[in-house]
């Protein structure tokens, strides 16, 4: 049988983001600049912010852990 394994990255939200993320980060959501800036910066609630967060979490996380599940 084959194993498999699983890695979990934990990631934080980066302090400062990279120049134009903000644009780029608007283009691939299809949502105004002010609705990303005020999900990262004002903590804004909503579907469209939560969207927001997880993707800048995404592309733009630093890593801080790794961890591995076995099944």
């Amino acid at each position: 049988m084959t194993k498999i394994v699983i890695k979990k990255v934990k990631k934080v939200m980066p302090m400062l983001l990279p120049p134009n993320a903000i644009v780029d980060t608007a283009k691939a959501l299809k949502c105004s600049r002010t609705t990303v800036w005020g999900a990262l910066r004002n903590n804004r609630r909503g579907p469209v912010s939560d969207r927001v967060r997880a993707y800048v979490l995404e592309n733009y996380g630093t890593a801080v852990g790794n961890e591995s599940v076995n099944d």
